[in-house]
C-alpha cells in the first residue's frame, strides 16, 4: 500500500553512498550505471522499502580487480549500511565506528592480561568516531574504557579465554575486533595462544 517512491528514495541514497565511497577510496573514474525502476517482484512485493543491487560485472576486469579485494568488499558493505542508515534516520545520522585494529595481548603480573588496540579511523565518514570501548571475554562484557587498553584479571585456572574489543560512539557499536586468546594457570605462568 506504500508508494514505490519510498524504495526509489532508499535506492538513491544507497547508490549515492556507494558511488561516493568507491570513487573516493578506490577508483575516481568508477562508472555509475544508473538506477532502473523496473517491476521486479522481489522489489515490488515486500511491505518494506527494498532494492535490488547489482554492483559488479564478472565480465569487466576492472570491476573484478576491485571486487575480489576484501577491503573493497568491506567498503562496499559499509557504504550500503550508510545509505540505509541515512534513509531511516536522516542525512545527518552519525555512523557506527570502525572495529578496533592492531589488537594485542600481553601478560601483566601473575594474574592479569592487558588488552591493547588502536582506534580505526574511517577516512570516508567523519561522523564514525569512537568515544568508548568495551572489552569482552567470550560473550561477556568485562570492562569499558575511553583508553585504548584495558587490564583484565584472569583466573589462574588453565582455561583459555578469548578477548574482543568493540568501539562505541554516537553512531552506535562497531563490529567486534579480531579475537585474541590467553590462558593462565597455577605455577606455570601464562601463554598467549
Amino acid at each position: 500500500g506504500r508508494p514505490t517512491l519510498t524504495s526509489r528514495q532508499m535506492a538513491g541514497l544507497v547508490t549515492g553512498s556507494l558511488i561516493s565511497d568507491i570513487r573516493r577510496a578506490w577508483r575516481p573514474d568508477w562508472t555509475w550505471r544508473g538506477i532502473a525502476d523496473k517491476g521486479y517482484s522481489e522489489s515490488r512485493r515486500p511491505a518494506v522499502p527494498s532494492l535490488l543491487l547489482e554492483l559488479l560485472s564478472h565480465q569487466n576486469v576492472a570491476d573484478m580487480m576491485c571486487g575480489l579485494h576484501p577491503a573493497f568488499r568491506q567498503d562496499v558493505c559499509r557504504a550500503i549500511y550508510k545509505g540505509i542508515l541515512r534513509y531511516l534516520a536522516g542525512p545527518s545520522a552519525p555512523v557506527a565506528p570502525m572495529p578496533p585494529s592492531r589488537v594485542g595481548l600481553r601478560f601483566v603480573g601473575s594474574d592479569s592480561v592487558a588488552v591493547c588496540w588502536s582506534a580505526t579511523a574511517d577516512t570516508l565518514e567523519p561522523t564514525a568516531v569512537a568515544d568508548r570501548y568495551f572489552v569482552y571475554e567470550g560473550g561477556r562484557e568485562v570492562c569499558s574504557t575511553a583508553d585504548t587498553f584495558a587490564v583484565v584479571r584472569q583466573p589462574l585456572d588453565g582455561v583459555v579465554r578469548n578477548y574482543r574489543v568493540v568501539a562505541v560512539g554516537p553512531g552506535g557499536r562497531s563490529l567486534p575486533s579480531e579475537s585474541l586468546s590467553a590462558c593462565l594457570w597455577n605455577g606455570g605462568g601464562g601463554a598467549p595462544l
